[in-house]
């Protein structure tokens, strides 16, 4: 299946789909309706982002097959109006021989025929640029597919890349905004500690007038970079008031620990790596394990069987399951494991166990059978 067929089956632009687009005929509308379909399957692609150059070569050439399909559909309209034109100047040759009494041969509908001629060749150019349009965007999706291994590590690495670059700039960012807001708090603090200690100096500016207005007390307004309002989450009209070093700090601590990037834990299978990982022993503590677990096991120990277990285990016939970590660590019961013991000694030398202590025996949910004395 080419990926244009398999776009077609994989969605369709406006309701339009495979059936419909193959039941236009040749022609500007099916060139355009296939257009809008392959670039809007194109731009899912992250093209911009750091592409290889098989692959940026690649789409190079699809938007130059794109840009010339274009030009194409524009001279089958172009062709049609001449057509229409040429249709026109024919019947005006005819209705001069009619109107001449009908004396003479009526004209033959050359350019017509000629114009005929010329819509046609640009439908049959619709048709190569259907053609050529597939052919570059079926080359521009394998060469996406064969970089894949590698483009795909390689924008993890240029993405961690990024985020440290950017925790060494928001730490210098912070750092800095620490330093300004220390500064413009200065300004105040001096003003303060001279005029509190001068109470003349104090009286002399308080009266001072710039254009009628207090000069001093109309200049003294609030510290700068002491708050920054952010939209409230639980409102989008209104915003909420943070303090600004404690909002920076927290910015940089979201770009410093980002969480856990699990597209990292996984490679595509043609990647040189990919048996290697897959076989790597799981860190069973890894969140990504333990989110993966607990949706397949559910929420319930494997020892106590209550709800809230938290930490992953391999447990002997069961795989992986979700315990309680105190559940985990817990130093068994004495009492328990004498029992056990003592079951496991009189079943050696050939005794059965009472019913009660058969219980303790088979698997959980199955009834024991009490001998019937036969």
């Amino acid at each position: 299946m080419s990926s244009l067929c398999y776009l077609i089956l994989r969605r369709s632009v406006g309701g339009f789909g495979l059936s419909e687009l193959r039941r236009l005929p040749a022609g500007p509308a099916r060139l355009a309706r296939l257009l809008k379909m392959q670039e809007a399957d194109v731009n899912e692609l992250p093209l911009d982002a750091n592409a290889p150059a098989p692959v940026t070569e690649a789409h190079q050439a699809f938007i130059a097959a794109a840009s010339w399909a274009r030009q194409v559909a524009g001279q089958v309209e172009l062709a049609e109006q001449a057509a229409a034109e040429a249709g026109k100047a024919d019947v005006a040759a005819a209705l001069k021989v009619a109107q001449a009494g009908g004396a003479g041969k009526l004209p033959e509908p050359t350019r017509m025929r000629k114009a005929a001629g010329a819509v046609e060749a640009a439908l049959l150019g619709c048709e190569a640029a259907e053609k050529l349009v597939e052919e570059a965007h079926d080359n521009l999706i394998h060469a996406v597919k064969e970089a894949w291994p590698t483009w795909r590590a390689q924008l993890i690495h240029d993405a961690d890349s990024a985020r440290k670059a950017a925790v060494g700039a928001l730490e210098k960012a912070v750092a800095a905004v620490a330093s300004a807001r220390s500064l413009y708090a200065g300004v105040g603090s001096l003003d303060l500690g001279v005029l509190e200690r001068y109470p003349k100096c104090a009286e002399a500016v308080t009266a001072e007038r710039r254009g009628g207005l207090a000069w001093y007390s109309s200049t003294c307004g609030p510290t700068p970079l002491v708050s920054v309002n952010m939209p409230d989450p639980r409102d989008k009209r209104a915003t909420v008031r943070l303090d600004l070093s404690e909002a920076a700090e927290a910015l940089l601590l979201a770009v410093a620990e980002p969480g856990d990037f699990t597209q990292a834990e996984w490679s595509p299978p043609s990647d040189a790596g990919h048996d290697l990982l897959r076989a790597t022993p799981l860190d069973l503590s890894a969140p990504w394990v333990v989110a993966a677990v607990r949706h397949d096991w559910g929420t319930a120990c494997a020892i106590c069987r209550q709800p809230g277990a938290d930490t992953v285990e391999e447990q002997t016939g069961r795989g992986l399951v979700m315990v309680h970590a105190k559940c985990q660590n817990k130093e068994p019961d004495a009492k328990a494991q004498r029992n056990a013991e003592r079951l496991a000694t009189m079943q050696a030398h050939g005794f059965p166990p009472s019913p009660n202590e058969a219980s303790q025996l088979v698997p959980d949910g199955q009834r024991v059978q009490k001998d019937d004395g036969r």
